[in-house]
């Protein structure tokens, strides 16, 4: 009798659905928070904190804490595992959501903030965790899933929590909001802690007792290791300041909105902008499979894709300073940005993780967007010296996107010095050329 055509399938060609569902379901649950829009007003309005609170204590404690919790995080789940790094994570944002809801006053305000940058800390290694729970032909898919799984859960938190304002008790009762994104947080906990997906791929020794055993030499050596090979330089340098870029974006699009129109239908444009994330995340799903270093994995592609895409998002960023006869302009040069940068960050995990030597996926996303961060916070120290405008802002976004081209084309040549006075000119290691 003949078998059925799945169970003559090699065992590599199944697609494991499950796994890759189950993070991406928590991927979704933990961004699908409706009261986030409404963060502000519910802190002013029912924790009795004012503008200057807000912005002298609680905002900074965010970003104080990500950059405080970014490195101990890596160096956590090279150590500890993956899972428990990300249970960590998921036990901070409970702590989160249990502040919120029930804790009064500036300091607890103020924890919640630093609690909310320990759970967000945690993402790159979530995003990471899908390199071990899949085998490496199930890369794409699992990284493009998990990527829009995020996305969505933003788009569909934001218009539930418009939908429950606009037509529930919610609107006069924000507290209702707060309640709905911790249910959804706790599903997510729930989900993750009940179907943990197993892991296929076993990690390799920490770097912790690689320096403990054998020295602090081959400790850095493996790490600059990881970052020799072209398309990770590549992404690595994208992800020093894209990452950043976007960033400070995201923290000014919600202003230049307001600047051009107070009115405006600002739910509705996040919705349509993370939905527009999703299916940018989605898109390298159209890449051909291929091996490391072969087709879109070669460095020099790279290389153009992340020029281009950069110079395309600096010249978005511009527009939108540019063009305001209309918000409409500024919703779509915004959209576009946001889009462009939600295909470069599922890509540049991707290509990373088909392309690095040793598998510390996420000791590499942790520590690239360490660097991100800490660049960022130097450039808006410095626009905040010089009392830059919301333009401002955009201007030096831009600004980051065209360095990434400056970078790109200067380091081939600084690479190929570098391993000329080492003595290691092969065509493997002089990869990042443009013209390879």
């Amino acid at each position: 009798m003949q078998q059925p055509l799945l169970a003559r399938l090699p065992q590599a060609e199944r697609v494991p659905w499950r796994p890759i569902l189950v993070l991406s379901f928590v991927a979704f649950c933990i961004n699908c928070q409706p009261s986030e829009p409404y963060l502000t007003r519910y802190l002013k309005e029912v924790k009795d904190l004012t503008d200057e609170e807000l912005d002298t204590y609680v905002w900074p404690a965010d970003s104080y804490g990500a950059f405080a919790f970014l490195l101990p995080t890596g160096f956590f789940a090279d150590i500890a595992s993956y899972p428990v790094t990300i249970g960590a994570g998921l036990a901070c944002r409970e702590a989160t959501r249990v502040i919120l809801l029930f804790a009064q006053g500036l300091s607890w305000m103020v924890l919640m903030q630093v609690t909310y940058a320990a759970a967000t800390s945690a993402n790159a290694v979530l995003f990471a965790f899908v390199y071990q729970i899949v085998t490496e032909p199930h890369f794409k898919l699992g990284t493009t899933m998990v990527h829009a799984a995020y996305h969505l859960g933003n788009a569909l938190g934001s218009g539930l929590g418009q939908l429950l304002v606009s037509h529930t008790a919610a609107g006069q009762h924000l507290r209702i909001l707060f309640f709905v994104s911790w249910g959804f947080t706790s599903l997510g906990v729930a989900v993750f802690v009940l179907a943990l997906p197993q892991q296929v791929n076993p990690p390799v020794l920490s770097l912790f007792r690689v320096w403990r055993e054998e020295g602090w030499r081959v400790c850095a050596a493996d790490v600059v290791a990881m970052y020799q090979e072209g398309t990770v330089l590549v992404w690595s340098v994208w992800w020093s300041l894209g990452f950043g870029a976007a960033y400070i974006a995201g923290n000014y699009y919600q202003t230049q909105f307001s600047d051009i129109d107070e009115q405006g239908s600002f739910g509705t444009v996040e919705l349509v902008m993370e939905l527009c994330a999703t299916a940018a995340a989605l898109a390298p799903l159209l890449l051909p499979v291929r091996n490391a270093g072969q087709g879109w994995l070669r460095p020099s592609v790279n290389v153009w894709i992340v020029g281009t895409t950069s110079l395309v998002q600096a010249a978005l960023y511009v527009l939108s300073t540019r063009v305001q006869s209309s918000v409409y302009w500024s919703y779509c040069f915004q959209t576009a940005a946001f889009a462009v940068y939600s295909f470069q960050y599922a890509l540049a995990s991707l290509a990373i993780a088909r392309s690095i030597s040793s598998p510390r996926y996420a000791f590499v996303f942790v520590l690239n967007t360490f660097v991100a961060l800490g660049i960022i916070t130097i450039a808006q120290a410095i626009c905040a010296h010089y009392a830059v405008d919301t333009a401002g802002y955009f201007h030096l976004a831009a600004a980051l996107d065209v360095a990434i081209v400056v970078v790109l084309l200067v380091l081939p040549h600084w690479r190929r010095r570098t391993l000329a006075r080492s003595g290691s000119d092969s065509p493997e290691n002089t990869a990042l050329s443009l013209n390879d």
